[in-house]
């Protein structure tokens, strides 16, 4: 059982209260996903139901014979990783409970087999990509049976793979232990769907607690509190409709496909961590300018990796990349090309937000106005303007936040090609939309954009091209609509099928998601309802 009684929290005595006056019960064997906006407390509640920190005001109740064995994952796993291999941080967690080695070695090879890393039981957590890190913090944190187990974004980073092995984890977790306490804390409208209850936070305060269809139902709060309404709804919604049946507009779209000159081309680009498996070999494939381009594989498919050599930030072992029809070295590539990092805290290193998003313009020697002009006007486009953001620590700030700051600092560099690994993770719906007009606003200057990611509906919703990857190879480069021809290619690839080309060939659509250029499931209802 967990209880919190009026808890109110604030980080600092004289700043907002982070959580108000805070009060609910989770009953034993209860599971409830938490949602809410970015700052709006969800992160400050894990960590006081997890007793890392204490209430301001209030009290936290913990109740069950088992009820001090919590397990915590946190929203980046490398905060929580410390071991020098995957095997040892899996079985840490046992040897502080003082387990038998057999019933030790047991536990550990069965979380290796889940988490698929029977194989690289010896590797060094370090070497993992960030989704890989994060099903190892999951089974860490669950491998001992904790009778409160706390998620933050337990999914965020995890492919398609990964989230129906954490799903498989937990069912099989509840199962052992019919009383485990299960508080998950998710920005996926869709996974909170799957939970009997759900919390919503705005602003510190609990502004709903019930169904979550229940709670999805109510469009206008779940549009203030900064929470999407699952495409399961509103699909649901839909009245019967079939005309995309026989549209004869399927091909108006697909005129669209990559005319624009290359930016930048690779060509036989082989490339291998040292001491490591094989990531690249012979990759082929090139980037037409100002478009914006998805990435997208399955963990550990290269995707991070290839945004490393694109960047500069690493060298290929062989192979060329060409800027504009033309070699270029490796070094000269980080003159050329942002990167937003998938754990924005890698790239922060100044006291306060004004500071970061001003240090790597000092270091270009430009005018003092001209910093001070680009970085008021990059704050402004992630929604950061106000004094009490410009002078706090990035370090303090939420996840959703952070990346806002790291937003930030690639808009202010004004790059020719910006590098995107994960942008949207932790973000809410109000702040995915910025995200999304900001890109756009990037492009009308210019810029080509590259984003990598797990989430095949963001990917599909804002970008001209996808390139997707499998085993060290390109499967698929081009148009995002020519996807409609070639839906299986994403279940091969082990990579989610986007809601849209789903419900497309479910409905026999496609040439009519194709016509009318339809790139979500939102975007479709929107559509229908506006044309008669």
């Amino acid at each position: 059982m967990l209880k919190f009684e009026n808890v109110s929290f604030a980080y600092a005595p004289d700043s907002i209260p982070a959580l108000k006056d805070i009060s609910f019960e989770i009953g034993p064997g209860e599971s409830v996903a938490v949602m809410g906006g970015n700052g709006s407390g969800k992160t400050t509640l894990a960590l006081i139901a997890a007793g890392l920190m204490q209430p301001s005001s209030g009290n936290v109740v913990l109740g069950g014979s088992d009820a001090d064995r919590s397990g915590l994952v946190l929203q980046n796993p490398d905060n929580q990783i410390v071991s020098i291999s995957i095997e040892r941080e899996l079985a840490f967690p046992l040897e502080c409970r003082q387990w038998p080695p057999d019933s030790m070695r047991s536990a550990v090879d069965k979380s290796l087999q889940w988490t698929r890393f029977l194989d690289r039981r010896k590797s060094a957590p370090n070497e993992l990509s960030g989704g890989e890190k994060q099903r190892l913090a999951l089974a860490s944190a669950m491998i001992a049976g904790p009778g409160i187990l706390i998620l933050d974004e337990p999914s965020s980073h995890l492919d398609s793979p990964g989230k129906a092995s954490v799903d498989e984890a937990l069912m099989e977790t509840r199962e052992k232990n019919r009383e485990l306490v299960t508080l998950v804390i998710t920005q996926s409208s869709s996974e909170a769907l799957r939970f009997p209850r759900l919390i919503v936070l705005s602003e510190g305060a609990i502004v709903a607690d019930g169904n979550p269809t229940d709670v999805f139902s109510d469009a206008d709060s779940c549009r203030k509190w900064n929470i999407a309404i699952p495409d399961e709804i509103l699909l649901d919604a839909l009245p019967p409709v079939t005309r995309w049946r026989s549209s004869t507009q399927s091909d108006s779209v697909t005129a669209e496909s990559v005319t624009s000159k290359a930016l930048i081309e690779v060509c036989d680009l082989a490339f291998s961590w040292e001491g490591g498996n094989v990531v690249f070999d012979n990759l082929d494939f090139s980037v037409g300018g100002n478009r914006i381009i998805g990435m997208a594989a399955r963990s550990g498919g290269g995707k991070t990796t290839l945004g490393y050599i694109l960047s500069g930030l690493a060298a290929p072992a062989s192979g060329r990349i060409l800027w504009n029809g033309e070699d270029i070295a490796t070094e000269d590539l980080l003159t050329k090309v942002s990167y937003l990092f998938q754990f924005p805290e890698r790239q922060f290193f100044c006291s306060t937000v004004l500071d970061e998003v001003a240090f790597g313009l000092q270091q270009m020697a430009l005018p003092e106005s001209e910093i001070d002009k680009r970085v008021d006007e990059a704050l402004a486009l992630v929604g950061l303007t106000c004094d009490d953001y410009k002078l706090r620590s990035p370090y303090h700030l939420s996840g959703g936040e952070m990346r806002k700051v790291a937003l930030a600092l690639v808009i202010a560099m004004k790059r020719p090609l910006v590098i995107y690994d994960e942008p949207t993770a932790e973000l809410d719906i109000a702040s995915t939309e910025s995200f999304k007009k900001t890109m756009s606003d990037i492009g009308k200057q210019g810029a080509t954009q590259i984003i990598i990611s797990h989430d095949t509906d963001f990917l599909f919703s804002i970008c001209d091209d996808m390139i997707l990857l499998n085993r060290g190879s390109v499967v698929y480069s081009g148009c995002k609509f020519g996807l409609l021809d070639s839906p299986d290619i994403f279940e091969s690839c082990d990579i989610a099928t986007p809601s849209i080309v789903k419900w497309s060939i479910k409905a026999g659509a496609a040439g009519f998601v194709r016509g009318n250029g339809i790139v979500s499931i939102s975007h479709l209802v929107d559509h229908l309802k506006l044309t008669p």
